[in-house]
């Protein structure tokens, strides 16, 4: 669910009421039992659910309810912090990150609230609009990344494939030109997420690589680099298979005991790479295509 609230109303964006608390909370229980009744390996993937409006607003989060016996839930929360810097287009609106108490508020609230708890936290939308300010962005980015990661909690970067005018101007990625538009706040998101690679805004496949949602007015898009080095938490890095590597293995992708779900979880996860790089290295289809059955078969 997106931002589920209570549109229209004085409380949609300020962390909601008990009636929208109450709702949303009944909503994340019927989606979780929804799901997990549908069988196979619906009942044990990874579920996201969101407080009031994904709002990070505290009397959003304190009024969270986390579905019980369920080890495999996730906290969706979306940030466009410092409001006056990343969101706000009125007055009020500053162009410089210079303020790094609401952030530092956010992350303490996270910790507290649920990190603490053992519950975990990706925040599914995190963006600045472009200001013609992209050193100040690229400085807010590191900023926040870092932080988010001390505390390891991953951020999506919202990407909506706009890159100018007076609105929500959150573009990153050229998606018709495979340009980083905005290199220098790629790079130092990248950077605090842990990768080591730089990215140029020059039109390459290998520069920009966005998630498959191409709508440019409603796509989360993921950086990437060229980089092997996987970025455990923020800004969410994937590679690109090198095309020499031989996909071939002797590796048996069942192999797992029926219920031991971490064998399962690795083994899915190097079947998968596995079949990426057949795709990526010209193989057969007839080949790749094996692989992909495999990777299929581990959860049933």
């Amino acid at each position: 669910m997106n931002e589920p609230r209570k549109v229209g109303s004085s409380v949609e964006w300020t962390g909601g009421d008990n009636e929208g608390w109450s709702f949303v909370n009944e909503m994340n229980g019927l989606f979780v039992k929804t799901i997990r009744a549908t069988g196979g390996n619906n009942a044990l993937r990874h579920l996201m659910i969101p407080t009031y409006a994904a709002s990070i607003n505290d009397n959003a989060t304190s009024h969270f309810k986390l579905p019980s016996n369920d080890n495999k839930l996730i906290v969706s929360l979306h940030s466009y912090n410092p409001y006056n810097f990343a969101l706000n287009t009125g007055n009020g609106a500053v162009n410089k990150f210079s303020d790094t108490s609401e952030v530092d508020w956010i992350i303490s609230n996270i910790k507290n609230t649920f990190i603490n708890k053992n519950i975990p936290v990706i925040i599914g939308e995190l963006g600045a609009i472009n200001r013609n300010n992209e050193a100040e962005r690229a400085k807010w980015g590191k900023y926040y990344i870092s932080k988010a990661k001390s505390i390891g909690v991953p951020c999506i970067l919202w990407d909506n494939g706009v890159f100018s005018g007076s609105g929500e101007t959150f573009g990153l990625i050229n998606r018709s030109s495979l340009q980083v538009t905005f290199p220098t706040l790629v790079n130092n998101l990248i950077s605090a997420a842990g990768a080591n690679s730089k990215t140029n805004s020059s039109s390459s496949k290998n520069n920009a690589v966005s998630n498959k949602k191409t709508n440019s007015n409603a796509a989360k898009t993921k950086v990437t680099t060229v980089n092997k080095t996987n970025a455990k938490a923020n800004v969410k890095t994937t590679t690109k298979s090198n095309t020499t590597a031989s996909t071939k293995s002797s590796t048996n992708y069942l192999s797992c005991k029926s219920n031991d779900w971490n064998c399962k979880q690795k083994m899915s996860d190097q079947c998968y790479k596995d079949a990426s790089t057949c795709w990526t290295s010209g193989k057969s289809g007839s080949e790749c295509n094996k692989i992909n059955d495999q990777c299929s078969k581990i959860w049933t």
